[in-house]
């Protein structure tokens, strides 16, 4: 975990918010994917997580 007050963070995002995941840009643009993803991290605590698909034309630029 990067933040200093990561399990605070984790409690009100838990409480009061849910976390949006894309899969396939995180994978594609940030080269974050498998254990690197804090995907289990959230699941783990508890988070409400919004996984989405992504339209392939934002990686086209036909948007």
């Amino acid at each position: 975990m990067y933040e200093k007050e990561a399990l605070w963070l984790l409690k009100a995002l838990k409480e009061h918010a849910a976390v949006e995941i894309n899969l396939t840009s995180n994978a594609f643009i940030l080269g974050v994917e498998g254990a690197k993803h804090p995907y289990p991290l959230y699941a783990a605590y508890g988070v409400p997580l919004v996984i989405f698909a992504q339209m392939i034309q934002v990686f086209q630029g036909a948007i």
